[in-house]
């Protein structure tokens, strides 16, 4: 997890108009647009609201924290799949132009 003191210097300046050297990031300035479902036991869910309230943020935003992590902890990954993905369309294509 993100050190919460810098979370919290974070949404500080934020409310303060400050500008911090991530607010150039451009992932940051993504909307979150999609909806998901999911399934969680009752313990589960409860120790991630228990979390969530210790962190000072939203249940949905502590997920979104995790999962980012997580993506981000495989990006490589994710890299050369995506890679792979772009060749078998490009060969897609190639096939259906001939």
């Amino acid at each position: 997890m993100s050190d919460k003191i810098s979370d919290r210097q974070k949404k500080l300046e934020g409310l303060l108009g400050k500008k911090t050297a991530q607010d150039s990031d451009p992932q940051e300035e993504e909307k979150k647009t999609k909806r998901v479902n999911g399934l969680f036991t009752p313990s589960v869910y409860n120790d991630i609201q228990l979390l969530a309230r210790i962190d000072d943020t939203s249940f949905n935003n502590l997920l979104h924290e995790i999962a980012k992590e997580y993506a981000d902890s495989r990006r490589e990954e994710l890299n050369k799949e995506r890679k792979r993905i772009a060749e078998i369309n490009r060969l897609i294509n190639e096939m259906d132009n001939k």
